[in-house]
């Protein structure tokens, strides 16, 4: 499970109005869904929330949920917003985790990848966790499989 929200949302929302907060959102859905779509992992993308996201991945372990974490980061970077004249640099932070067997219900991986989410936002946002390690995006991507 990966939850990810985009970082400082609100700024958008007070500096541009709504109507450009709720394009950040579609620029961001959109490029997510590209990205599941595009390195066939069939991951599933469900909003949750003002800006929180949730991706569920099938048969993926945290090595493919991180190539595709690095994926879509760098089609943010690749793919900006532009609107009324202005790049909007949009930013993610992310909490990955996988189901344990000591997860008794869906709640205990919910908030588990919930922690982690706040982990990234907590070390500067724009990063991902990983089962609680705060990592950096890469430069260097690997195709997940």
């Amino acid at each position: 499970m990966v939850m990810f929200d985009i970082d400082r949302f609100k700024n958008f929302n007070d500096r541009y109005g709504h109507e450009i907060g709720d394009e950040v959102l579609r620029h961001v859905a959109h490029l997510v869904e590209r990205e599941l779509h595009l390195d066939g992992s069939k991951g599933q993308l469900f909003r949750y929330g003002g800006e929180e996201f949730i991706i569920l991945l099938r048969d993926k372990n945290l090595e493919d949920a991180k190539n595709i974490v690095n994926q879509i980061n760098k089609a943010l970077k690749d793919i900006p917003l532009f609107i009324q004249d202005s790049r909007l640099d949009v930013t993610l932070s992310f909490g990955i985790t996988v189901l344990k067997k000591e997860d008794r219900s869906f709640n205990d991986v919910f908030k588990r990848v919930d922690d982690y989410l706040y982990e990234s936002k907590n070390s500067g946002r724009n990063k991902m966790t990983i089962e609680g390690k705060v990592l950096n995006y890469e430069a260097n991507l690997k195709k997940s499989s």
